[in-house]
């Protein structure tokens, strides 16, 4: 987001009010120190020095390494000290971290940096290619607000973005501001109050301060008092939302710029692939962690400019930075892969932001791969030659006379889903209904196909509605009668985590439904692999008791289509019943743009929206979705990512209770897949968060 290009715009002449700064230094060990300026009004204080001004006598101070004293200086407000020469003049820049908001957080925040002083102040770093040393505190901080491509060096002032009589109105202090920012800028950007608790017990536990019970009652105060404010929790929310309406605002603007100027169509083609080239180059080359998100970090490239057909496939495990073949991992948190010593220490440093919190993301590999109930076929692909190549997890399948040239439901773990004219999309027939025997075969220990039925011992695990409350992989195979060595789970991820968020949280979307005397309406966006597989969903409507009616709509883009799926236009519209409970309608189109969730997919609005390895924060086609559900406060939205990182991201962008909400979802594929750019623990439908959650009364 643009920040503003001076600070001309803060007036002395403003009402007074509480100014403060938050000094955050390159050393880590020197803590986030705050200077507060109560100015009073009386007319006797005749110095009332701007926010710039402040800003410029505090880098005087770090100029002269006397930081400990700024506070002294800046408080006593010696206006001899406000007037600088002109071949002393400080360039001092902006970046804007919260945009201000009435209610909110009406002053905002900007993190503050002064390049000429900084340079003449770590001349000592000449050599390196960027004179000023990393700042990871201040990168961390605004990773949290969302700004993952922000790198801040040099020492660096947090102050307010902008200076007026609103900060009267606001909630919190500063006092209340910096301990907020030290938790996110000391621990981890990942901004869940449970995580922010482990990284304190962590921290507390490597200083040898904890190992006590008292010691841990006193963590646990200490946590209780560093819980998220609402302004800063929202903020990746707020930030995500602001590009959004920016990027409408310059897609309108250079429409009517075409319009004025249709002579000049093909030069408008060639700087937009110009411009495609800068983007894909920043994504190459960039520091960003979240680039890093997901199986292939090359896949949103391939997505946002498949007309190009830039197909880049990995296959062994790629630095984090330079994105060259590497082997090396990361000694701190194990979850990055470096090629070499400059990599890691030089260009790849802001993984430092993040690698105390990838250790703990990493360390719950060993949960993730554990599947009670299951036999020990699950070891042999979730073990560490599983997370490097998808060969042994063909193998495993060949064994279980799976085979590539399959047409059952297991074809896609072979070839993937590429959509489009791809020869796995050439394979589907929506058209075509296949019982259990049929989709599951060659396999025999599947479900029966037909309405599950609840023993005496399920029957007290039901929600507020008499749903079956499963909640593991162990609670299902007892209620289906499956043996411990049935695979059935590698393929009933999807349709049990449907269940599961059914179950969990559309309770008040169900009750709304049964008021209205109709089907619970679901639309399923980003829908892909699932056009293999549509009846497998019949075990949703087998799950839920027999009085409820569900009506799922998958969403696919139109060049996901499957070639005899598109009619003449290049669209499909198709239903059919699968269940006498159960209603499926496939409809393509970019869901919020070309179609309106309200009117054009099934019979009406959608209840709840649900999207399976979504990556909402990685591809710019999810934007109309998150924007729908932050407009439409009824309905529920449910995801899943692949790993735990991508979640917390695509989870922020709805705010500080959608990200709270991260969780392992337990009805994940148990199988581990292989990631080529890092070396966090991957699962399909790994994790699962939600937007707009609603309980009942």
């Amino acid at each position: 987001m643009a920040a503003p290009e001076t600070l001309n715009e803060f007036s002395a002449a403003a009402p007074p009010f509480q100014k403060w700064i938050i000094f955050v230094h390159c050393d880590e060990r020197v803590p986030l120190k705050l200077v507060e300026i109560d100015e009073s009004h009386d007319e006797s204080i005749k110095s009332q020095l701007s926010l710039e001004q402040l800003l410029k006598q505090a880098f005087r101070k770090l100029n002269d390494d006397a930081a400990t004293h700024m506070d002294d200086a800046i408080r006593n407000n010696d206006s001899s000290q406000t007037a600088f020469d002109e071949d002393d003049l400080m360039l001092i820049t902006p970046t804007l971290l919260i945009r201000p908001r009435q209610g909110d957080f009406p002053t905002g925040l900007s993190a503050y940096t002064c390049s000429s002083i900084l340079q003449k102040t770590n001349n000592h770093h000449a050599n390196h290619h960027d004179a000023q040393p990393p700042n990871v505190r201040a990168t961390r901080i605004a990773m949290a607000c969302g700004l993952w491509h922000v790198k801040l060096r040099g020492c660096v002032l947090l102050a307010p973005a902008v200076e007026t009589a609103a900060t009267l109105a606001m909630h919190q202090t500063p006092a209340q501001i910096l301990l907020a920012l030290t938790a996110a800028g000391t621990y981890s950007p990942d901004l869940r109050e449970s995580l922010q608790q482990e990284m304190m017990h962590h921290e507390r536990r490597y200083n040898g301060e904890a190992g006590t019970t008292s010691d841990d009652d006193d963590d646990d105060k200490l946590c209780s008092n560093r819980i998220i404010p609402n302004w800063l929790g929202n903020a990746a929310m707020h930030n995500y939302h602001d590009q959004d309406a920016l990027d409408q605002l310059a897609k309108v603007m250079k429409v009517e710029l075409q319009q004025q100027q249709p002579c000049d169509s093909d030069e408008n083609d060639r700087s937009e692939r110009r411009h495609d080239g800068d983007l894909d180059e920043s994504c190459s080359s960039s520091e960003s962690e979240h680039e890093s998100n997901h199986e292939i970090g090359s896949q949103a490239t391939v997505e946002q400019h498949s007309q190009h057909k830039q197909f880049i496939v990995a296959t062994s495990p790629l630095c984090l930075q330079c994105r060259r073949p590497a082997n090396t991992l990361c000694v701190g948190c194990r979850g990055a892969y470096f090629c070499n010593d400059v990599c890691r220490l030089v260009h790849g440093w802001s993984h430092e932001c993040m690698c105390s919190t990838w250790k703990l993301y990493v360390n719950n590999r060993q949960e993730l791969s554990m599947f009670a109930g299951m036999g020990d076929w699950v070891d042999s692909i979730v073990g560490r030659d599983c997370q490097l190549s998808n060969d042994p997890y063909h193998a495993f399948l060949k064994r279980h006379g799976i085979m590539q040239e399959s047409t059952s439901w297991w074809r896609t773990e072979f070839g993937g889903w590429s959509g489009g004219d791809s020869e796995s999309a050439k394979m589907v027939d929506i058209t075509k209904r296949l019982s259990y025997a049929e989709g599951f075969g060659p396999i025999i220990d599947v479900p029966s196909d037909g309405r599950a039925t609840a023993d005496e011992d399920t029957k007290s695990a039901r929600n507020e509605l008499g749903f079956l409350r499963l909640q593991s992989w162990e609670d299902y195979y007892r209620l289906r009668n499956l043996g411990q060595y049935s695979i059935a789970a590698l393929l009933l991820t999807f349709p049990l985590t449907l269940y599961y968020a059914i179950v969990e949280y559309g309770a008040v979307p169900c009750m709304v439904a049964r008021m209205l005397k109709r089907p619970l309406r679901i639309h399923m966006v980003g829908a892909e692999k699932e056009m293999n597989f549509l009846d497998l969903f019949r075990e949703v409507s087998y799950l839920l008791p027999q009085n409820v009616a569900l009506e799922l709509v998958f969403i696919v883009r139109e060049d996901m289509l499957p070639p005899n799926l598109r009619e003449g236009g290049g669209s499909c519209t198709f239903s059919t019943t699968l269940t006498d409970g159960l209603n499926i309608y496939v409809q393509s189109g970019s869901y919020g743009d070309t179609l309106d969730p309200r009117f054009d997919c099934g019979t009406g609005a959608p209840d709840m929206i649900v999207g399976f390895n979504a990556g909402l924060y990685a591809y710019p086609s999810w934007r109309s979705v998150v924007r729908f559900l932050r407009d439409y406060t009824s309905v529920v939205g449910v995801f899943t990512d692949y790993n735990e990182m991508s979640a917390v991201q695509c989870a922020s962008l709805g705010g500080a209770a959608s990200r709270n909400s991260v969780r392992m979802n337990p009805f994940r594929q148990p199988r581990a897949m292989p990631v080529y750019s890092m070396n966090l623990p991957q699962f399909s439908n790994g994790f699962l968060y939600v937007y707009n959650e609603q309980e009942l009364e």
